[in-house]
């Protein structure tokens, strides 16, 4: 089988990633930054990244420093058991519609 790449396939590719991190990352953080933030790791871990460290996923994603994902993962405040919950029922959702 061969699929057949074109700019509005991977465009709406684009918008259904950040339909999902903006539907996960809604009620875990109260201010945009830290949303867009999330929503740049989850694509860049998405990305063909050969060592998922955040300097390298930073470059992948085109932030100057790893600072963003740093302070993300280690400083900001948020809830990890809120995005497990929230992911794990995202996939549920998911499985109910095949």
């Amino acid at each position: 089988m061969t699929l057949l790449l074109t700019y509005d396939l991977v465009m709406s590719w684009e918008a259904d990633l950040r339909a999902v991190t903006d539907r996960i990352a809604g009620p875990l953080f109260k201010r945009p930054e830290p949303r867009q933030v999330f929503a740049d790791l989850v694509r860049a871990l998405l990305g063909e990244v050969p060592r998922k460290n955040s300097w390298q996923l930073s470059d992948h994603i085109g932030h100057p420093t790893a600072n963003r994902f740093e302070h993300l993962l280690s400083r900001a405040v948020w809830e990890a058991d809120a995005l497990r919950d929230r992911a794990s029922g995202l996939r549920r959702g998911c499985a109910h519609r095949r």
